[in-house]
């Protein structure tokens, strides 16, 4: 059933991908880790009108299973490198706090 959808949507949104590429956007798929890793992926985004910063953080393994999500608000006044780090920082933490071991990230910029 979820893949049915998964591929409707690929379907449905396949046109504005293409244009996406027309207008010089790259456009790129997540690789899975090799097995018997997972991978981290962390991302933040600032909100400079409330001063904070979202940060989120997916686990997957090597078959594409969601593992562990977390997100996350804190206060901000870095800049956005500083800001990256503490994403990666929080998806350590938060793959430590998991149990997980074994794993490479994947930073979103």
């Amino acid at each position: 059933m979820a893949e049915a959808y998964k591929i409707d949507f690929r379907k449905a949104n396949a046109g504005d991908l293409v244009r996406c590429k027309d207008l010089g956007v790259v456009v790129s798929s997540w690789e899975p880790p090799a097995i018997g890793l997972v991978k981290i992926n962390t991302d933040a985004s600032i909100d400079f009108i409330q001063k904070r910063v979202r940060i989120g953080i997916v686990i997957r393994d090597s078959n594409e299973a969601v593992m562990a999500s977390s997100s996350q608000i804190i206060s901000t006044g870095y800049s956005p490198q500083i800001e990256e780090a503490v994403a990666v920082l929080s998806g350590i933490q938060f793959g430590l706090a998991t149990g997980l071991w074994h794993y490479i990230f994947e930073i979103v910029t």
